[in-house]
C-alpha cells in the first residue's frame, strides 16, 4: 500500500511540475466519414466538435483526453435490393485520448484510442442491432500558432462494426481549427 501511495505522489508532483504548461482546448472541425465495407458505401459530409485538455509529461510528451461529439456514417445506393440513395448519419458522444508528441514549438503528432456512444441515428430500422458503443484508434497532426489558434487534421477507424451483424466499420477524416487556453 506504502509503495501505491509512492507512487501516486510522485505521478502527482511530476504533473504538477509542469502543470504551467498544461492546456485546455476547444476545437472543431469538418471532413468526410465513410463506412469500410465490401458493399459499395460512400463518404458523406462530416463534423466534429468538444473540448480537450492536455496533461504535459515533459517538453516533448503529453497526454490529451478529449470530449467530441462526433458525426460519422454514410451514403449507400442501392438500385438492386432496396432501391434507395440515402445518407446515414451515426452521432456519437466520442472520448479520444492521445499522447502528443510535440516537435519543436510549432507542430504537434498524436495517436491514440478512442471510445464512442451511440446517442442518436437515422437509419430507421433499415440497419437494426446498431452497437451502442464503438472503440477505435485515432491519430492527428497540428501546427500550433503563437496566439493560441491551431490548425490540423485527424483521422479515426472503429476496431468495432457499427452493427452487430454486419463487418461494417466507421472512419472519419477531419480538418480541424481549434483555441487553446
Amino acid at each position: 500500500m506504502r509503495k501505491l501511495f509512492l507512487m501516486l505522489a510522485f505521478v502527482a508532483l511530476a504533473l504538477g511540475a509542469k502543470a504551467q504548461e498544461n492546456a485546455f482546448n476547444i476545437k472543431g472541425g469538418v471532413g468526410f466519414a465513410m463506412l469500410q465495407d465490401d458493399n459499395g458505401a460512400d463518404l458523406k459530409l462530416s463534423w466534429k466538435f468538444g473540448l480537450g485538455y492536455e496533461f504535459r509529461l515533459n517538453d516533448l510528451i503529453g497526454i490529451e483526453p478529449s470530449l467530441m461529439i462526433s458525426n460519422k456514417g454514410f451514403k449507400f445506393k442501392d438500385d438492386d435490393y432496396y432501391h434507395y440513395d440515402k445518407t446515414f448519419n451515426l452521432l456519437y458522444a466520442e472520448v479520444p485520448v492521445t499522447c502528443n508528441f510535440h516537435l519543436g514549438d510549432h507542430w504537434e503528432l498524436a495517436g491514440g484510442l478512442y471510445g464512442a456512444y451511440l446517442l442518436n441515428d437515422n437509419t430507421e430500422g433499415i440497419f437494426g442491432n446498431l452497437r451502442e458503443f464503438e472503440i477505435g484508434t485515432t491519430a492527428a497532426a497540428k501546427y500550433n500558432f503563437d496566439c493560441g489558434l491551431f490548425l490540423g487534421f485527424d483521422g479515426s477507424v472503429s476496431a468495432t462494426s457499427f452493427q452487430k451483424d454486419y463487418r461494417g466499420r466507421n472512419s472519419a477524416f477531419n480538418i480541424l481549427v481549434g483555441f487553446r487556453f
